[in-house]
């Protein structure tokens, strides 16, 4: 009879975040005119530094004269997607304005 032993070897190890962490650059493409029944694309996907992994957190902020620029901000809290970029609905969106996007992106670093 043949018997087989395996040992076990324990390591300790710690993890510690990087000494230079990525840090995220964000690039947004889109129009800067728009027709009016067009539905606006802000696309993030240029945008570097999420260390090969979904982005940790994206924050869009809307800013404006629109009196119902509210409506476009709970649209992008709630409904959009990096990728593929969800479009906001032209509807929300009213002529003669214009609007000022920023975004924050964290990458798993906090960065």
């Amino acid at each position: 009879m043949y018997q087989f032993c395996i040992e076990l070897q324990h390591v300790e190890l710690s993890v510690a975040f990087p000494e230079n962490p990525v840090i995220p650059s964000v690039y947004i493409t889109a129009p800067s005119i728009l027709s009016k029944c067009t539905d606006l694309v802000l696309d993030l996907s240029d945008s570097i530094g999420n260390t090969g992994r979904d982005w940790a957190s994206i924050e869009i902020r809307v800013g404006g004269a629109d009196p119902n620029i509210s409506l476009v901000q709970d649209f992008l809290t709630n409904n959009y997607e990096i990728s593929p970029p969800t479009p906001i609905p032209f509807h929300l969106l009213q002529s003669g304005y214009k609007y000022y996007f920023s975004v924050v992106l964290c990458n798993v670093f906090n960065g």
